[in-house]
């Protein structure tokens, strides 16, 4: 198994970044391409320090699977996420959420 395990971006959307825009909608896509279960998810806008609750809530998302995440009245591209594997190593990366659709946990 691989030490260090990242999280990966697929583009899917837009071929030139956004700029911030107050009050977009932007919907996300996390397909697990892990190889193990993701049992914590988080994500958070890069200027905020704080990481938002769980999204999981308890539930897992298992190999293959995925997880659809809706965040309304958007001010912000640029956002963290970290995802907490079943080895309980975290998997991080900051995306540009404006013009990224699918984000491949890894």
């Amino acid at each position: 198994m691989l030490n260090s395990l990242k999280v990966a971006v697929t583009a899917l959307a837009l071929s030139v970044a956004a700029a911030p825009v107050i009050a977009q909608t932007v919907d996300l896509r996390f397909v697990n391409r892990s190889g193990q279960n993701v049992v914590a998810l988080q994500t958070s806008a890069s200027s905020n320090p704080n990481w938002e609750a769980d999204l999981f809530q308890g539930r897992v998302l298992g190999p293959g699977q995925t997880f659809s995440l809706r965040i309304n009245r958007l001010a912000d591209c640029s956002y963290d996420v970290r995802a907490l594997l079943a080895n309980g190593v975290w998997s991080t990366g900051t995306f540009d959420i404006c013009s990224t659709t699918t984000i491949n946990i890894r």
